[in-house]
């Protein structure tokens, strides 16, 4: 490791900067230390100091990959197939050579099973649910395009924390909101809409009653953080231009439809409208969500618990029952991201709230499908699967009859494991 690149080099730029900044803050005032600042600071790499050690370097785990894993794939349907390599000639989250675990996750899912996807942090998890809702999009759009017409919750991604959902909401900004989707989406699918997904938790704009007031305060709070102000200095325009192109760099853009996406949009709420375009990927006030349900709806567990006993997000629930109703091929897909967190209370509590949502959507568990996904699953196989779900869903007596129940949720389950490179 010595190009100057190397981790070597990079300790030894360390420990010099550490060195400096011992002789500037602590020996400057004494000519006498200075004297012997060689031999003082000399030892710092030493094993016999605690001040710098020489660096110790861990390597993460590689996992298999499959060149052209899609491409190569017998078990993908061919129109969807070809959609999805047109993602991955785009970058559009899809990739060329993807993990074995991530070819998988996608075949199993179109094959109609249920996933449990347990593998090391760092091996593409998102991805593991990601490509199958995109897939699930694409083949409704092509096979079923009339009920792809309506509006309905198609995937509901729960959540325990807000960070987690706004991060998730980045990774469908940059491949949903791109406008190399819509090109590919609706020239593939001839659909005159794409994929709409919206944020739904507390931090979702704005509470209570679409009033007019509150709309002009969030459009200006909008104009002040996503839009270059025509009427100012110079200076100010240059510095507004490199906020923007910052925010759209990591995603934090909000993806409405062409240029003037979110210029519309917020003069739509300056007269109190919250009416999004069949083509605007991310939907942002809750007024939108409520009279136009996402097809992809993330969410946390608290805010689903509100949803379900609240008027106003009714509609949402009843276009999605509309939805399943109309074809029996419809299928509500249901991702637990971070599935770990439902231990024990927990456990029983998500576990409920998905029987309440079964009950207010009208159906049984045939027409739901599965992924769950974590990072933090033992080693010991059936017994830490055994452990998992007894904490998923609840181990109070109170609970007996429903978790009888639901112990038959998964029964399709597959468990994927990860596989190493040695």
């Amino acid at each position: 490791m010595h190009n100057s690149n190397g981790v070597q080099q990079y300790y030894q730029a360390i420990r010099d900067r550490l060195k400096n900044y011992i002789k500037s803050d602590y020996l400057a005032n004494s000519e006498t230390l200075l004297l012997y600042v060689d031999d003082l600071l000399g030892e710092l790499c030493s094993e016999h100091t605690n001040i710098a050690r020489e660096p110790y370097i861990e390597t993460s785990a590689s996992y298999k990959k499959i060149t052209g894993g899609i491409k190569n794939s017998k078990q993908i349907e061919q129109g969807i197939k070809e959609s999805l390599l047109k993602l991955v000639k785009e970058s559009l989250g899809i990739f060329p050579d993807p993990f074995e675990h991530q070819v998988k996750a996608l075949e199993y899912f179109l094959s109609g099973r249920d996933l449990f996807v347990s593998t090391g942090t760092g091996s593409g998890k998102t991805e593991c649910f990601l490509w199958p809702i995109i897939a699930k999009c694409f083949d409704e759009a092509k096979n079923h395009p009339k009920t792809f017409k309506l509006e309905a919750v198609r995937t509901l991604i729960i959540y325990p924390m807000n960070a987690l959902v706004s991060d998730q909401l980045a990774r469908f900004r940059k491949i949903i909101g791109s406008e190399k989707f819509r090109e590919i989406f609706t020239r593939d699918t001839q659909a005159t809409r794409i994929p709409h997904f919206g944020m739904y938790t507390g931090r979702t704009p704005y509470s209570g009653d679409a009033k007019p007031a509150n709309s002009r305060e969030l459009a200006n709070t909008f104009r002040e953080n996503y839009l270059i102000d025509d009427t100012a200095d110079e200076e100010t325009q240059r510095r507004q231009a490199n906020n923007i192109n910052g925010l759209k760099s990591i995603n934090k853009y909000p993806a409405r439809f062409g240029e003037n996406g979110l210029q519309i949009f917020i003069e739509n709420l300056e007269k109190n409208i919250h009416v999004p375009s069949p083509y605007d990927a991310e939907l942002i006030t809750r007024f939108e969500m409520q009279g136009c349900p996402p097809d992809i709806l993330i969410t946390n567990y608290s805010m689903l618990e509100y949803m379900l006993m609240r008027q106003r997000e009714a509609n949402i629930w009843d276009k999605t029952k509309h939805w399943l109703n109309d074809s029996k091929d419809n299928r509500l897909l249901i991702v637990l991201d971070e599935a770990h967190m439902y231990r024990g209370s927990a456990g029983g509590e998500i576990a409920l709230l998905l029987e309440r949502l079964f009950y207010r959507l009208g159906i049984s568990i045939d027409r739901v499908q599965f992924i769950l996904t974590t990072a933090s699953m033992p080693q010991n196989e059936q017994e830490a699967i055994n452990a998992f779900y007894s904490g998923l869903l609840g181990k109070s007596p109170l609970l007996a009859s429903f978790c009888s129940a639901q112990k038959r949720m998964f029964p399709k389950t597959w468990r994927l494991r990860q596989t190493l490179m040695h």
